[in-house]
Formats: structure tokens, sequence, C-alpha cells
């Protein structure tokens, strides 16, 4: 159990002194460790109709509010909500990576003005 015991220091030692000592990151045989993002950004796409919107950027983690989420409006279209990849996005969302919103838009109709003759 001792000799189990002084194996596990020994390694314990070696990986102290890597850390220390700055070892090359073994993934992809270079000395730079991965670069993990320290925000997400959320980009806005109105699609075409509404306001342009700025992007905002957030923790990993954030989950989104209404306030994330506005309502757009133009005239003529019904606005759906905010879709990512496709699927609609609430409040209570949780960003995880950069993402995308897009807008959906319905078109409901112009109106119709009849000429007289």
């Amino acid at each position: 159990m001792k000799k189990l015991w002084n194996g596990i220091a020994r390694v314990l030692c070696v990986m102290a002194v890597c850390v220390i000592a700055g070892c090359s990151y073994a993934g992809d045989g270079g000395s730079t460790p991965p670069v993990i993002p320290v925000t997400f950004t959320i980009t806005y796409d109105s699609n075409g109709h509404g306001k342009s919107l700025e992007n905002k950027r957030v923790n990993p983690g954030y989950e989104l509010t209404a306030e994330d989420l506005p309502e757009l409006t133009e005239d003529y279209f019904y606005f759906g909500g905010w879709q990512n990849g496709g699927k609609i996005i609430e409040s209570g969302f949780t960003v995880t990576e950069n993402i995308t919103l897009t807008a959906k838009w319905t078109e409901w109709g112009k109106p119709f003005h009849r000429h007289s003759a």
C-alpha cells in the first residue's frame, strides 16, 4: 500500500512541476493551451424587417431575459419571435456558445384600395 501512495505522490509532483514550469500543451504539440472564450456573442438578425439591433456579449451560462428578446414591428408583418437554428428562443434560454437570433416574420397583407371609375 505504501508503494501505491509513493507512486501517486510522484505523479502529483511531476504534474505540479509541469504546471509551474509551463510544460507544453499536448493537444496541439505546441506550448499554447486551447483558448476558451471568456464571453459569447449574441448576434441579432432582423431578417430584413424591423430595426437593427446591436450584438451583445454575455458570459457563458447567461440566461436570456425578455429584454434580450425585444418585440420588433414592421408594417404588414407579424413578428413571431426570435429563432436560433429554426427553433424559437424564449426567456430562460441558456447561452453556451456564440448564437445568432433571427427574427421570424409572417406577412399578413397590405390594405386593399379599390379604385373608383
